[in-house]
């Protein structure tokens, strides 16, 4: 009897683990704030609509972020901080088998851009603890 469907791999069709996608955000993360003076920038979420665009536009590679202002690459890096506690927390989440298309330690893919766009901040009360602070700072 001759097959008329293609067998497709396992891989192909098993959701992504968790693990795996904190396992890029840590990678794409490390590799784009090689050093981590940026933690020493203040934090200005005056640049947090603009970064949602950014994500919104697609594919986002360390030579784009190294493209933004340090404010903005500080906001990137909480952001980016943020999800991989968020996905450390929460290590039974599964994500669609190409979630991680086009996604690397130097790029992360449209999929996991989209998802950070739609999702904004992991952890809301924190980016209210942010502005809370901000507000109060002389």
């Amino acid at each position: 009897m001759k097959r008329t469907i293609p067998i497709s791999k396992a891989s192909e069709i098993s959701p992504v683990r968790c693990e795996l996608v904190q396992e890029v955000f840590y990678n794409f993360t490390q590799y784009a704030f090689i050093g981590g003076a940026i933690r020493s920038e203040p934090l200005d979420l005056g640049h947090f609509p603009k970064i949602i665009a950014i994500l919104r536009f697609g594919t986002l590679t360390q030579q784009d972020l190294a493209a933004q202002s340090l404010p903005a690459q500080r906001v990137f890096y909480e952001i980016l901080t943020q999800y991989i506690m968020f996905f450390t927390m929460n290590p039974d989440l599964l994500f669609p088998p190409d979630f991680l298309t086009q996604s690397s330690a130097q790029s992360l893919g449209p999929n996991v851009t989209k998802y950070m766009a739609d999702h904004e901040w992991p952890f809301p009360q924190m980016l209210k603890n942010y502005e809370s602070q901000t507000l109060h700072t002389p």
